[in-house]
């Protein structure tokens, strides 16, 4: 039979202006190839007015290729494709610009048919554009049956062929490359559906989404998986808006429609629950026949997300010999289990066939490595209607031939055992799980209210792990110390975390575990330790160490001065840092023993609380390897505990310290600074806050090292008499200490002497030189200044408050001179006269170095003044004995504070509390000192004169850090 194809083209206006020749018969198979317009070999001016028709005749065992080239220069201009039925099939579109050989096949034939085709593409893909390149025939050879259709019409319409086959073909050849996969069924088994979908999956896929149907007619859907051989429904719930509850279902079959296998799971709105889920499927081809519904579901091919195999309270299920799905092998072996949990199984025997007498069943229920209490093999033992028995686990296998017919069906409650011992746990048990025997998280039931007490040797610590899904805010999991005091409680992050480490020190310790939901799951498991193999590292009072040194199988001593001495311990953290919540990780000891003291806290909250060794030592020690920045300091209590708070501070070579401190009580602060790599401290700048401070009793005082050392106090400020030219102020020294008392300072402290600028004279300057000796316990005692400024001259004023030289050698020179000329004063001590004790001289420099033993006492006072003036001596530095007092502190000072981000929390709440949770641990440290809030500000190195502006500036600073 011959079939015609039909290109009309229509010209509204005028385009290139040449001649254009309508053909005025069709075209045949006689002239197999040809351009058009005839003899045309490039693309040719269409005439205005053009409206004309290419008519070519297909026979029944051709096609034709048409190549398209064309440029429109208007949207009325169009070129149209007619089918053999003389339907308009195509056009071309105008994309603006020109194309060239723009290919399209047309069939020669069109028909009905009796074969439904189908694609199967992803769920969730876009539909594959290349399925319209498939020409569909009816009939088994395309040089002679009637074109059907192009196969994404074909497919999209359930189009059944005439006869028993289908054939397609892709003329566009490797041109075109379709993604989808083709499935053809029997039209019988599908053409009664309102609608049919062939979706295809790989392994380790999950596919998440929803189906509905609400015809009479109801729906289908084919599951092909390339590359596995079974499903897991995971997740499913009736959509009760659209489902119509007595007659609604959704049912499972194996393979497609045309394999017509019996329908083997169904499940209606009625009687449906989750606990019917997860259902495994062992078949590479699933069919699911849904009817006046619509679901929502969760499939997936990939086991370790399906957790089949795991019990619950509750579950039902269903277990087919495989061949009820799909030709293979006839066997499986499950084993569902959960040691720490007990369940009621049972196992119904729906339908048993065998057909060899080499098949068998088998079913072991049971607990653990004990001899199961359900051990049977079938048909050789004798079955009923079901098994039912008690255990951790339910194993059933099976062994049979092809055409063995096995449909099962299952049923778990979960039994509900005390997890609560009933007498205290000592170390003779060593290491364990509770509840007793758990091996994993175990579901608490409701109502449960019961403690895990443990009893722990003096050298001893215990671990406890926590392992803790929890379902309800109504439950909760406490931790109580050796006092029974509430020390911490478990978060509730919102996810289930597993072995999260807990030490606890002796002598006792106790978790208290309360269930009212009965859905959430716990498992503590512990561990004794011995701390006897631990190795002691001995320290004094007054030294400083990084905790880093504390490290596993070490412990540290601290020891007082003496033996009527108490420690006192501290941490010294750089400003900028955040409290360290490793802290929380160091026990300490009330003793110079970890294995026979008395436990005294954990690190953040004797340091914070001020807590002081009841004899000479304390010992610390890190079970937990962490490793906390800050350092560690002890003082002897007496120096410090007369305080109202005391802080160490660290800091580094080339640092700026901008900041606050205060104290407005009886007993002052005590602030001690540490430099890890330099010598030296310059104190640039400083102003009294006058809100806070008491004119006639406020002073800030310097001491060099820490309390411990009970050093001098050889510098005081009070606010009466203190002016901004007695700075800077050079502190020679690895360590000092700084007293505050009735008053609040705002300072700026450098250790680069190049921002210091402190040999640069200025008209007015005061200040102290001391031999350095008098700050640290640095045998090398001398120095060298040189305070030079040749653009101008000064009056420069040395007093000698104090000069003991006990040796020979000891030397101090003294030099006030200009240019490169001989110097006005020229002096060496003790060789010359000390006279009245005061030097004075014009110059542009004043030189003073001194070359001394470590006995050596010098102390010097200096004052810069105008030529033709001379300053009032400047008086020896004051000290002024006071009883220390509490500091108000508003700085953000990171000094510690009694704050911490431990992974623990204490429950006793004493104003003020503070609660920090810790990012690694979802145990939660409340702690119950008092809280001292630190305020950092940061200003520039020029003058204090406005004290809003200094505070404006010391936040821009501060932000650049």
């Amino acid at each position: 039979m011959l079939k015609l194809v039909a290109l009309l083209v229509f010209l509204i206006g005028y385009v290139y202006g040449q001649a254009f020749t309508c053909p005025t018969s069709s075209i045949t198979v006689a002239t197999p190839t040809g351009n058009l317009p005839t003899g045309v070999t490039n693309v040719t001016n269409v005439p205005a007015g053009t409206n004309c028709s290419f008519v070519f005749d297909v026979p029944n065992n051709y096609v034709i290729l048409l190549k398209f080239s064309i440029d429109f220069q208007s949207d009325d201009d169009y070129v149209y494709i007619y089918d053999n039925n003389d339907a308009h099939k195509y056009y071309m579109i105008n994309p603006g610009y020109a194309y060239y050989d723009s290919p399209l096949f047309m069939p020669a034939t069109k028909a009905t048919v009796r074969v439904v085709p189908s694609t199967a593409q992803t769920a969730g893909s876009v539909m594959d554009p290349y399925l319209h390149d498939i020409f569909v025939y009816d009939g088994d050879n395309i040089n002679t049956a009637t074109f059907l259709g192009n196969l994404d019409y074909v497919a999209s319409t359930l189009t059944v062929s005439s006869g028993q086959s289908l054939s397609f073909v892709n003329p566009y050849g490797t041109d075109s490359a379709p993604f989808a996969y083709f499935l053809g069924n029997d039209a019988s088994a599908v053409q009664g559906f309102n609608k049919y979908f062939a979706i295809l999956a790989t392994s380790r896929s999950i596919i998440s989404g929803s189906m509905s149907d609400v015809s009479e007619f109801g729906a289908a859907y084919t599951f092909i998986c390339v590359d596995c051989s079974t499903y897991y429904w995971t997740q499913m719930q009736f959509d009760m808006s659209i489902t119509t509850p007595s007659r609604g279902s959704v049912s499972f079959q194996g393979q497609t429609p045309t394999h017509k296998r019996d329908k083997l799971i169904r499940y209606d709105p009625t009687t449906y629950t989750q606990n019917y889920l997860p259902q495994m499927m062992p078949t590479d081809i699933l069919t699911i026949n849904l009817v006046m519904s619509r679901i929502i579901f969760n499939v997936t091919t990939a086991s370790s997300v399906a957790n089949h195999l795991t019990p619950f309270d509750g579950r039902k299920g269903y277990i087919f010999s495989p061949n009820s799905w799909t030709p293979s092998a006839n066997s499986f072996n499950y084993e569902f289990r959960d040691d720490s949990n007990l369940f009621n199984y049972t196992l119904n025997f729906d339908k048993m066939s065998f057909q060899s007498i080499n098949d068998a069943l088998t079913l072991k229920i049971g607990s653990g490595d004990a001899a199961p209490t359900v051990d049977q093999q079938y048909p050789r033992d004798q079955f009923g209607d079901n098994v039912t028995g008690s255990g951790n686990y339910m194993q059933v296998g099976l062994t049979a031939s092809a055409n063995s017919d096995i449909r099962l069906s299952y049923a778990m409650t979960q039994t509900t055992p005390s997890v609560c011992p009933s007498a205290p746990i000592n170390v003779s048990s060593y290491s364990g799980n509770l509840p007793v025997g758990a091996t994993n998280v175990t579901l608490i039931p409701a109502g449960t209210n019961c403690s895990f007490v443990f009893d722990i040797p003096n050298n001893y610590v215990i671990l406890l792990k926590f392992s803790i899904d929890f379902q309800s805010d109504d439950d909760f999991v406490y931790i109580y110390d050796n006092y029974d005091n509430h020390k911490y409680y478990m978060l509730h992050p919102g996810y289930a975390y597993y072995d999260d480490p807990l030490f606890m020190p002796a002598r006792s310790a106790s978790v208290k575990l309360f269930s009212a939901s009965g859905k959430t799951k716990f498992m503590l498991s512990y561990a004794y330790y011995s701390l006897g193999s631990y190795q002691q590292v001995t320290k004094n009072t007054g030294e400083y160490f990084p905790l880093t040194n504390v490290t596993r199988n070490v412990y540290y001593t601290i020891s007082a001065s003496s033996s009527s001495e108490q420690v006192l311990a501290s941490t010294a953290q750089t400003m900028s840092a955040v409290p360290d919540a490793y802290l929380h990780d160091i026990f300490v000891y009330d003793g110079d023993n970890i294995n026979t003291a008395n436990f005294l806290g954990n690190l953040d909250d004797v340091a914070a609380g001020s807590i002081v060794s009841s004899g000479r030592s304390i010992s610390i020690v890190n079970l937990y390897g962490s490793t906390p920045s800050p350092y560690f300091l002890g003082n002897d209590a007496s120096t410090v505990q007369g305080f109202n708070k005391y802080f160490a501070v660290l800091t580094t070579s080339q640092s700026w310290i901008s900041a606050s401190m205060s104290d407005t009580t009886e007993f002052g602060a005590g602030f001690t600074f540490i430099c890890l790599d330099c010598t030296t401290y310059f104190w640039t700048q400083m102003l009294y806050d006058s809100k806070f401070t008491t004119p006639s009793r406020g002073y800030i005082q310097f001491q060099g090292q820490t309390p411990t050392h009970k050093r001098e106090k050889l510098i005081t400020y009070d606010p009466n008499s203190f002016t901004q030219d007695y700075l800077p102020q050079i502190i020679p020294t690895d360590i000092f200490t700084i007293n505050l008392f009735k008053a609040r300072v705002i300072f700026n402290m450098t250790t680069a002497s190049s921002l210091a600028n402190y040999d640069a004279p200025f008209s007015g300057r005061k200040g102290y030189i001391f031999a350095p000796t008098l700050w640290t316990s640095s045998s090398a005692n001398s120095f060298n200044f040189n305070f030079r400024d040749d653009s101008q001259q000064f009056n420069y004023n040395v007093t000698f408050n104090k000069m003991s030289f006990p040796v020979n050698t000891d030397v101090l020179t003294l030099k006030i001179g200009s240019g490169s000329g001989a110097p006005t004063v020229d002096n060496q001590y003790p060789r010359d006269q000390f006279g009245s004790g005061f030097v004075s001289a014009n110059g542009n420099y004043l030189q003073v170095g001194l070359t001394a033993s470590s006995s050596a006492d010098v102390r010097l006072s200096f004052e810069m003044a105008p030529t033709g003036t001379v300053a009032s001596t400047t008086a020896a530095p004051v000290t002024t004995p006071t009883t220390p007092s509490v500091v108000v502190t508003t700085a953000t000072v990171t000094v510690p504070t009694g704050q911490t981000a431990a992974p623990v929390s204490s429950s006793t709440v004493a104003p003020p509390a503070s609660t920090v949770t810790s990012n690694s641990s979802p145990v939660t440290a409340t702690n119950t000192g008092a809280t001292v809030t630190a305020t950092v500000q940061t200003t520039t190195s020029e003058g204090i004169s406005n004290f809003h502006g200094f505070l404006l500036a010391v936040f821009v600073l501060l932000a650049l850090w």
